[in-house]
């Protein structure tokens, strides 16, 4: 009788440790997903009933602080335009900037 309880305990503890591994491995990939997708609301009612991605719905917010961040603290904007050649920047530019006005 001991025997078959400390079998039947052991049969749990294995099934319910392969189940506890599926699903955490499922909990820790939706909650992953769940971070980044989707880009664009999902839902009824924006921001009530609905879902979008963590790091698309604080996007403009990141990116303000990232170019906050790079140009008050990291490099000079005058810095950056200081070393472009005007003669290759006309040279890149002119197809699209013609392109654009003579349509």
């Amino acid at each position: 009788m001991l025997v078959l309880v400390l079998v039947l305990v052991l049969v749990l503890v294995l099934v319910l440790g392969k189940v506890s591994v599926v699903f955490t491995y499922c909990h820790i990939w939706l909650a992953l997903w769940m971070t980044f997708y989707p880009l664009e609301f999902f839902g009824c009612w924006k921001p009530y009933l609905g879902w979008q991605g963590i790091v698309p719905s604080k996007a403009g917010v990141m990116a303000e602080k990232a170019v906050d961040l790079m140009t008050t603290r990291l490099i000079k904007v005058e810095d950056v335009f200081g070393r472009l050649d005007p003669a290759r920047v006309v040279q890149e530019l002119e197809p699209a900037l013609n392109s654009m006005l003579y349509v």
